[in-house]
């Protein structure tokens, strides 16, 4: 059985992106990266209660302020209630950068050199690629 090593996508702290953002860089990453078959990206794209829960959390622990999230919504349109998993998420990706996908990157003897493709891309597209199990980025 082939080990596979999972790696996320991030956006930025600081910026807003579209809702199609998610499925542009799954289109942008398939197209341009010449990977082996077994190599595949899978988008993240969809608020849910996870993210008002961790909005609370956040608030609760003080890493977020309710007036930052109030005043974020009224500037960027969205419903001001931390249980709307739409504004909750928006304000997440605000404040941390947003996970848009994860990369299954399967480890075999040509993995650092697709690793170094990826890492490359993912600079120029302005993204960070993450090690969840490591718990550092590869490239920002």
């Amino acid at each position: 059985m082939i080990s596979v090593r999972e790696m996320e996508l991030w956006t930025s702290p600081g910026k807003l992106y579209a809702d199609s953002f998610p499925a542009e860089v799954g289109k942008s990453f398939s197209t341009e990266l010449p990977l082996a078959s077994n190599i595949f990206i899978a988008l993240n794209s969809v608020p849910d209660e996870i993210d008002s829960e961790n909005l609370l959390i956040a608030f609760e622990e003080g890493e977020l302020a309710v007036g930052d999230f109030k005043r974020f919504c009224m500037l960027a349109g969205f419903e001001c209630d931390e249980y709307n998993h739409l504004s909750a998420c928006r304000f997440l990706e605000f404040s941390y950068g947003r996970k848009v996908a994860w990369i299954h990157l399967p480890e075999s003897t040509d993995s650092e050199s697709e690793l170094k493709l990826i890492a490359a891309w993912t600079r120029e597209k302005g993204l960070a690629l993450v090690d969840p199990d490591e718990l550092y980025c590869i490239c920002v």
